[in-house]
């Protein structure tokens, strides 16, 4: 008997190191499930978070072709105002120009238009000299010639 209740301690004893084994990997599995369970939420946070930066990236893409198009436009429009600012340029150049030689020409037409008190004197003496003469019968056979000689000799007509 004595051997059969050593051989029972011994299964007891077995039996006990087996159970505590078992306890362990129990604990160990349930460690492992709650780990998994943990590793599963993160993994369901990062694939929303993925999400959310793939639409934010695509988003903000959308915003740098919308910015790029307008700067784009807004290159067009100021070579477009720079173009038209220097057509005006030179339009006003031409202007000016044409203005100064108006200016000018307008100077020298009031300066002929408007004669001095001695110029006016000078033109009606001599128009007073030719004055008998304006009546004188023109003579075919006289030519212009004849008329400056007997002119000069002091023959009025």
């Amino acid at each position: 008997m004595r051997a059969a209740e050593g051989s029972l301690q011994d299964a007891t004893q077995q039996a006990e190191t087996h159970r505590q084994e078992v306890q362990r990997h129990e604990s160990d599995l349930q460690a492992a499930v709650s780990r998994l369970a943990e590793l599963q939420a993160q993994i369901g946070a990062d694939k929303t978070q993925h999400f959310d930066e793939m639409r934010r990236a695509a988003h903000l893409q959308n915003e740098a072709v919308a910015s790029k198009a307008q700067v784009d436009n807004l290159r067009r429009e100021r070579d477009r105002l720079r173009q038209r600012t220097n057509v005006a340029a030179e339009s006003l150049a031409s202007v000016d120009v044409e203005l100064q030689e108006l200016l000018q020409a307008e100077t020298q037409l009031l300066d002929r238009l408007q004669p001095g008190p001695q110029t006016l004197l000078e033109n009606k003496q001599n128009t007073s000299a030719f004055a008998p003469c304006a009546n004188a019968p023109m003579n075919a056979s006289r030519s212009f010639a004849k008329t400056a000689a007997a002119w000069q000799a002091g023959s009025r007509c």
